[in-house]
Parts: C-alpha cells; structure tokens; sequence
C-alpha cells in the first residue's frame, strides 16, 4: 500500500510539472480584461453591422439620391437622417464602416508581409546585411510618410485619369481609376507602416538567433527557409500579434486623414474619413452628419487600441498567472 504522504508529494509534483501553452495562459489572461472583451465584442458587431448589413438593404442603398429630402433631420423614416444630396445617412455610414475596415485590414497585411519578411532576413543573417538592410530603414523613417503617401496618391489618380482618357479617346467607358485609386490606397498605407514592424521582428530573430534550439537545428544542417518559417516566425507571432491590433487603427486613421483631403476614397463611394469630412462642410445646418460618423468611428478606434494593449499584456511572458 502506498504512503499517503508519498502519494501526495507525487500528486504535488505532477501539479507542478503540468504546464500551459503560452496561447491558453494568454487567453486566460485576455478574458480577465474587461476593456478588451467590450473592444473584441464591438469589433465583431462592427463587422457584422458593415458587411452582412448591406444584404438587408437595396443594391443602391448608399449612391440613391432624393434632393428634395436633403438634409433631413433623423426620422423614422431616415434613422440617422440624410446628407446634402438626400441620401440615406444609416446606409452611407454602413458603406463608410466596409471601406474603412477594409483599407484598414488590407493595407495591415501588406505591412506585415513586408516588415516580417524584411524584419526576419534581417535579424537572421545578421552583419553586413542586417546593417545595411537596417540603415535602408533609417534613412525611409527620415522621410515624411504623410507626404510620400499624398504624392504618391495624387501620382496614382493623375495615372489613373491618364489611363480613362486614353481608353475613352479609342471609343471604350471602361473605367479603372475608382479601382486603381483603392489598390494604390491599400498599397501606399501599407508601403509606410511596415518600418516598426520590420524592427520589432528584427529585434525579436536577433534574441532567437542566440538560443539553443536555434542552433541545434543550424547543428543538424537544416536548410535556412525551414529555419525561418518553422522555428522563427511562429516564436515572434506574439509581438506581431499586438502590434497588428495597433496598425489597423493608425491605418483607419491615416484613410481617413487622406479622404479628408479629397487623395483617399473617391466619392460616391463613402469611408468614415469621407463622410466626416462631409459632416464637417456643414456642421452647422446638419450635425448629425458629423456626429454620427464620427462617433463609429472614434469607437472602432477605442476598441481596437483596447484589444491591443489587452494582447500585449496578456501574451507578456512576465505577466503573472495569478
């Protein structure tokens, strides 16, 4: 018969030895974290209310116009109103949220394609090529990226109206500038958001290139993609997790600056940028056209930041368990 005493130091043991995997210890951690539930569950109603919304209203919910109706205060009729051309506010702000979620994701991808990749060659191969891969970055962060983006924007429409003109002059209506100037907005945001990130993923390589497990498998002879895409990349996910959660906003909030300078999106098509700065031309004979914007807005911004410093703090190593 086993001693108890025995049995329970075996049993305390085995507790001891039992361990979590760093994402389930984080998870635990983030539904400790009020703020950035309330922030995942807005983000999700967002998405819904922009994306599956639209499947409920008319094909032409956000471009018809009715002039006489221009300008309507909220009504049962026009739940958040209408703008100065008479269309549907709820429907503009609907539209708006698509566009904006959308620049906002896409151009994110972009950045972390670019700052990973970049980021890890760097960070790995180390010496000559991290040092003159990483003064590239210092002298692009000396740059002004707002204003590398707007000329690069304002390049992007002239070329585009150069393309329509010279295909209506052969007797064609086909039109590429609305779609050239989405792409070219996708990939200028991201073009000048990959900089920190490519940082923070070489910070990250150059602490894994130290370790053990790093090098037994340079040891074994391993070929260095399988390396990087099987033992580097997912070890830095962490950090780049967080940070994405930061980038989507900044991006969201870089649209909308350029919208409001007329080098965004291009109207009818609305975004929330567009749509505040239209509410902002006639705050004073209709405020709802800027309030209402410019508070789903403010609100996706929150709640991204709130997911955001909720990862951080939950996939920080340091952070107790308790």
């Amino acid at each position: 018969m086993a001693n108890p005493a025995t049995q329970t130091k075996s049993n305390g043991l085995a507790q001891v030895e039992k361990g979590e995997s760093l994402w389930i210890g984080a998870w635990y951690r983030l539904r400790k974290n009020k703020m950035a539930l309330l922030g995942s569950v807005f983000i999700l109603l967002l998405i819904g209310f922009s994306f599956i919304g639209p499947f409920f209203l008319e094909d032409d919910y956000y471009t018809y116009q009715e002039l006489e109706l221009k300008m309507q205060e909220p009504s049962e009729d026009y739940i958040l109103g209408t703008d100065h051309l008479g269309r549907d506010q709820l429907g503009r702000i609907i539209k708006g949220g698509q566009i904006s979620l959308m620049v906002g994701l896409v151009a994110t991808v972009v950045s972390l394609t670019i700052g990973i990749g970049y980021g890890t060659i760097s960070g790995y191969f180390g010496g000559n090529i991290d040092r003159f891969m990483m003064r590239i970055v210092d002298i692009l962060y000396s740059l002004p990226f707002t204003i590398f983006v707007i000329l690069l924007m304002v390049f992007a429409k002239d070329l585009g109206d150069s393309i329509d003109t010279w295909v209506k002059e052969r007797g064609s209506n086909f039109s590429i500038s609305g779609q050239w100037n989405m792409l070219l907005l996708f990939v200028a945001i991201g073009a000048v958001e990959w900089l920190t990130m490519a940082r923070i993923v070489r910070g990250q390589v150059l602490s894994l290139r130290k370790q053990e497990f790093i090098e037994a498998c340079i040891s074994l002879g391993l070929p260095t993609h399988r390396i990087i895409f099987r033992h580097m990349v997912p070890n830095v996910l962490g950090p780049v997790i967080v940070y994405t959660t930061l980038t989507i906003p900044a991006v969201m909030l870089l649209e909308a600056f350029l919208s409001f300078l007329g080098l965004g999106v291009q109207p009818p098509t609305p975004s929330w940028g567009l749509l505040i700065k239209d509410g902002a031309d006639r705050m004073r004979e209709a405020p709802w056209m800027l309030i209402y914007p410019g508070i789903m807005f403010a609100l996706a911004l929150f709640s991204f930041n709130f997911v955001g410093d909720g990862l951080r703090d939950a996939l920080d190593p340091k952070t107790s368990k308790d």
